[in-house]
């Protein structure tokens, strides 16, 4: 009976995670360049069960000796949460400064305390003639230094090549990574990477003007887990309290026959 509360209370811990990491994937719905969070669940470590397990008879010191009766599962917990990396919806903005990718990368934005990556295309041009994000970070190039554009009108391809009156004037860096690289986020929008980036194919990825990709959740699909994670936290609740009545029930007979 103790072992069903800690497997039921186990349960709803899990499922206030899942709720907690859905609920912050809905409240970005319209955050630009934020990538959803997905939480798995898995088992504790089954238990192997065996007849001195249920056969309050036998003496302890056979128990190893008991016949097996299988493996018993002893609750369930939610692992770290990892990032859905799949493209988000664009949507036109018609500011030149505004870019998208479509397909895998990332642009690299250099700040005081290291190297971070995003999908979050918001540039602007700040007060040194450089490329910048919304946080004042220096948007790198393909080489990895920052891009310094002109005022006036720029064109953009889909390389992410700057030019201005035709000439051009620096080339955007959209990166990759390994499969297996180690990426956290950092803030909403922004990803550090430890690994080391490599240039991303541009006949995969192609860089959109004037377009802002935004997050990547379906809400949907989020709200119905949601609702399926109350469930679960709900019927979790009900079962403990179940047998916390059962326990006290028992503690009661058990003192009346005393």
């Amino acid at each position: 009976m103790i072992r069903g509360m800690y497997a039921a209370a186990a349960a709803m811990l899990a499922q206030m995670v899942r709720q907690q990491v859905l609920a912050h994937n809905l409240a970005n719905v319209n955050t630009p360049g934020f990538r959803q969070d997905r939480v798995a669940m898995r088992q504790f470590p089954l238990r192997p069960l065996s007849a001195a397990d249920v056969d309050i008879d036998r003496p302890v010191a056979v128990s190893t000796a008991a016949p097996s009766l299988g493996q018993m599962a002893t609750g369930v917990l939610a692992d770290l949460p990892g990032m859905n990396l799949q493209q988000g919806p664009l949507r036109e903005t018609g500011e030149q400064l505004d870019l998208a990718i479509v397909g895998p990368g990332f642009f690299a934005i250099q700040r005081p305390d290291g190297v971070f990556y995003t999908r979050d295309g918001r540039f602007t041009r700040n007060a040194e003639g450089f490329l910048a994000d919304q946080g004042g970070g220096l948007v790198l190039g393909q080489d990895l230094l920052p891009i310094a554009v002109p005022a006036g009108a720029l064109h953009g391809d889909a390389a992410g090549v700057f030019r201005a009156e035709g000439v051009p004037v620096g080339q955007l860096g959209v990166f990759t990574f390994a499969a297996d690289a180690t990426i956290e986020k950092f803030g909403v929008s922004l990803l550090r990477v430890t690994d080391a980036p490599q240039a991303a194919d541009p006949g995969l990825s192609t860089v959109h003007q004037g377009f802002v990709e935004y997050s990547n959740v379906d809400v949907t699909q989020s709200t119905a887990e949601v609702i399926s994670a109350l469930r679960s936290y709900e019927a979790s609740q009900r079962l403990l309290q179940m047998q916390d009545q059962l326990l006290e029930r028992v503690v009661t007979e058990v003192g009346r026959v005393g």
